[in-house]
């Protein structure tokens, strides 16, 4: 079950270490997902931002994975 998400073109999803978090990069209405996950279930619940993106196509984490970096195509 999937709530509060607007997927549009998704081309990334990434899941935290501790499985917790789903981060979905949205190409084609410039936004990133996150989705908290539910133990046990599995189950997402979303939200969708848009501050700053332009065709996001991929998520990385840092070393330590205390931050997530989005990757635009189209910022300079």
């Amino acid at each position: 079950t999937i709530s509060n998400a607007i997927f549009n073109g998704p081309l990334d999803i990434k899941i935290n270490p501790t499985g917790t978090m789903a981060y979905v990069a949205n190409f084609f209405n410039n936004t990133v997902s996150l989705c908290g996950i539910t133990a046990g279930t599995g189950e997402l619940s979303c939200q969708t931002t848009g501050s700053g993106f332009n065709m996001p196509t991929s998520i990385i984490f840092n070393a330590d994975s205390t931050r997530a970096y989005v990757i635009n195509q189209g910022n300079n």
